[in-house]
């Protein structure tokens, strides 16, 4: 589900991630491609290469955060 809070990737090569989450902060990436639905721009540091950004593309049902009693 989505992350409520902040959301690290860090030492990540060649990864793709889709991803709902208020904050996300990106360290020692390569290859990274990252589709977001954030509520506030990435912080991504000098030590990272070739990071692709674009708006979260998956359908998520919101129905699947609720807990069954």
């Amino acid at each position: 589900g989505p992350v409520s809070g902040l959301m690290v990737l860090r030492n990540l090569n060649n990864v793709t991630i889709s991803a709902i989450c208020s904050r996300v902060q990106i360290e020692n990436c390569r290859n990274l491609k990252l589709f977001l639905n954030c509520q506030c721009a990435p912080m991504i540091a000098s030590n990272c290469e070739n990071i692709q950004l674009g708006p979260y593309n998956v359908y998520y049902d919101v129905s699947l955060n609720l807990e069954i009693n």
